[in-house]
Parts: structure tokens; C-alpha cells; sequence
């Protein structure tokens, strides 16, 4: 089981590989004018549309027969998950709102997808929590996208449905999905659910740090101007990799792991 999942890991980072080689080739152009992304490797030219476009193909025909061949139910939401990015990719990224909830179900099949190799049926709980998560990472994205258009004077070249959001607006979006990511977080870790499951009740206490995590992503997307990248927070800043830490050895603790 673990060497299956060790190759789902594999497999479902080949297929997400895919749809950001995809989504660039797509903003090639758009990107080259971005004051950030212009520095990505197929806008810089340091990767070829050709290259990239025969990479994009081998990976996906790679990932997507090994993941059938894993377990079929795997390989439905591997593809699933590529044909919803790629219609994201040319369609969908530029219907407002709708665009971050894609994302979000993003990580939800990646959920799905462990369950699957694992055998180990998604809770209704994770599903809602990592929902809220994802939306909350999402829009503190665009909120940042915002502010760099707002402070760029190649406004232009920005993803063109940023006109339809507003930072009031988006703040307005981040307190709900924060409110919602602690509430089903906290609400599962005193269920019967987790109880049946883990035989205590004590997961309540490890609600301290997801609080504590999420506050303080709001306070560096707030006062840090940070938001644009949550893999660049979660490595840079220090209290959030101390609290990270903190939360997986409670949970073992507690657990009994």
C-alpha cells in the first residue's frame, strides 16, 4: 500500500505537471508582458512551445495509462482532474468566482484520489475543510494579483477577470472561507466521526494550530502584502513552519501513532 501510494504521489504530480505546462503554453504571450512571469521558463525562452508542448503530451500519456493501471477508479479522477484544468486553462479562469472554485476542486481530487489508493473513504469533513482551505488560498491569491495590478503600471497584461473583483470584496470572500475552514476543522475533531475513528476526543486540541495557521496567513497576506504564493509563505515564514511542526506531532501524539 505504500509503494501505491508512493506511485498515486508520482503520478498525480506528472498529471498536475501537465496542466501547468498546458495553462502556460495557452498565456505565452500574456506572460511575457507580466512583470513577474516573464521570468518563467517558456515566456523567458529558456523552454522551447515545442519542447513544451511534447513534453506536455508524453506526461500526460504516461500519467494517465499508469494511473488505469493502478486502479481504475484513480485513473477516473486523474482525468478528471485534467480535463477540468484544461478546460480552466482556455475557458473557465476567466469566469469570476468560478475560477478559484475550480481550484479548489482541485485539491478535493487529490483528497479523492488518496482515498482511493489508501481505500479509505474521503469523510465528508476533509472534503469541506480542504474546500474552505483551498478557496481561502485561492482568493488571497487574487487579492494579491490585485494589489500588483493596482501598483504595476503594466496593469494590461494581468489575468483580465481581476476587474471584476475588488480587494473589499475579496476580504469579504477570505472571512467567510476562514470561518468555514476552521468551523468544519474544528467540528470534525469533536464529531462521533473522529472519536469512532481515533478513540478520543482530545484531535480538539490540535484546532489551536489550524487557527493559529490560518490568522496568520490573513496577518501576512494583510501586512506583508504576501498571498501570491502559499508553498513561498509556508517556507519562508518561520511561526508557520514552527506551528506546522507543532500540529503533525500533536496530531501523532494524540493519535498514538
Amino acid at each position: 500500500m505504500v509503494a501505491e501510494t508512493f506511485a498515486a504521489f508520482v503520478l498525480f504530480c506528472l498529471i498536475a505537471g501537465c496542466v501547468y505546462l498546458i495553462n502556460d503554453i495557452a498565456d505565452i504571450e500574456k506572460d511575457r508582458r507580466h512583470p513577474k512571469k516573464k521570468n518563467r521558463p517558456l515566456p523567458s525562452g529558456k523552454v522551447s512551445k515545442t519542447q513544451a508542448i511534447v513534453a506536455a503530451t508524453i506526461i500526460f500519456c504516461i500519467s494517465i495509462t499508469l494511473s488505469f493501471r493502478l486502479h481504475p477508479l484513480f485513473g477516473v479522477v486523474v482525468g478528471t482532474y485534467f480535463v477540468m484544468n484544461l478546460l480552466y486553462s482556455f475557458w473557465l479562469k476567466k469566469v469570476v468566482i468560478l475560477d478559484v472554485f475550480i481550484i479548489a476542486l482541485g485539491f478535493i481530487l487529490r483528497v479523492q484520489a488518496g482515498g482511493v489508493i489508501v481505500e479509505v473513504p474521503s469523510s465528508p469533513w476533509i472534503i469541506m475543510s480542504t474546500l474552505f482551505l483551498a478557496l481561502f488560498l485561492g482568493f488571497s491569491k487574487r487579492r494579491e494579483e490585485i494589489l500588483a495590478k493596482v501598483n504595476s503600471r503594466l496593469s494590461g497584461n494581468f489575468r483580465k477577470n481581476l476587474k471584476y473583483y475588488s480587494p473589499e470584496l475579496l476580504d469579504n470572500f477570505l472571512l467567510i472561507a476562514t470561518t468555514g475552514a476552521v468551523m468544519s476543522y474544528t467540528i470534525y475533531t469533536a464529531s462521533d466521526y473522529a472519536y469512532e475513528k481515533f478513540g478520543t476526543h482530545n484531535l480538539i486540541y490540535t484546532a489551536i494550530f489550524v487557527i493559529y495557521g490560518v490568522f496568520r496567513y490573513y496577518y501576512l497576506i494583510h501586512k506583508k502584502d504576501l498571498g501570491s504564493s502559499p508553498t513561498e509563505v509556508l517556507y519562508s515564514d518561520y511561526p508557520m513552519i514552527i506551528n506546522l511542526v507543532l500540529w503533525i506531532v500533536a496530531c501523532i501524539l494524540i493519535i498514538g501513532i
